[in-house]
């Protein structure tokens, strides 16, 4: 869902509609506009709207930003996946933090270039820490779905992130952000997860460095 385009009694209705066990994903801080909407009632979601004949006359701007609003619409029960995140800061990420114990922030680096031609500012999800996975978006919005190409693209503008720390995101994290890691995401006694071989990657210096040529071949 997209908290623009969810209203309260919508976002009521998927509280008291979804089990404690439901996955909850949203789309959170895309663009810029989305906190402009909520802080002042600017940006281009109003016109945006309004051209297909909705009145937002009645809509009041807030005294908080977009993820502010989410936080106070979200129940805390449920596994929550804030999806995009090109605009969120610190301070948003740690409010999320203090408020959801299953929060998961997912990357889609190649939609954010598709539609925005902006990357997230990583480093300030320092406070998420394992709480990091990454996703494709549609075909909507994206050349491919491909997480290997999503990895490429993180690391190719984001060269201070290592490439153990991006796996794990696409791996580990990917399977705990839906509820699968019983199942999937890392080499443990008990589970059974797919074994992709990434070519072409080298070690230089101290690290390990994936090419730009590299692929994924499926070995089981």
């Amino acid at each position: 869902m997209h908290r623009i385009s969810v209203s309260d009694r919508l976002f009521e209705k998927i509280r008291t509609f979804n089990s404690e066990q439901a996955i909850i994903s949203i789309h959170n801080q895309e663009v810029k506009d989305e906190d402009e909407l909520f802080e002042s009632k600017g940006g281009g979601f109003i016109p945006f709207f309004e051209g297909f004949g909705f009145d937002y006359s009645h809509f009041q701007a807030k005294t908080y930003n977009a993820i502010d609003h989410n936080l106070i619409h979200l129940d805390k029960k449920f596994q929550t996946l804030f999806v995009h995140n090109t605009q969120t800061h610190y301070n948003d990420v740690k409010k999320v933090i203090e408020n959801f114990d299953r929060a998961y922030f997912v990357t889609c680096p190649n939609a954010n270039l598709y539609i925005e031609n902006q990357l997230p500012d990583y480093e300030q999800f320092a406070a998420a820490g394992h709480r990091i996975c990454i996703g494709t978006d549609s075909l909507s919005s994206n050349w491919q779905l491909d997480i290997l190409s999503e990895i490429k693209t993180i690391l190719k503008y984001k060269s201070k992130l290592s490439l153990n720390s991006v796996l794990s995101w696409a791996c580990k994290q990917g399977a705990n952000a839906l509820g699968i890691e019983d199942k999937y995401g890392s080499f443990s006694p008990g589970k059974s997860p797919g074994v992709n071989w990434i070519k072409e990657i080298v070690i230089m210096g101290q690290d390990l460095t994936i090419l730009p040529e590299a692929k994924v071949k499926k070995l089981h």
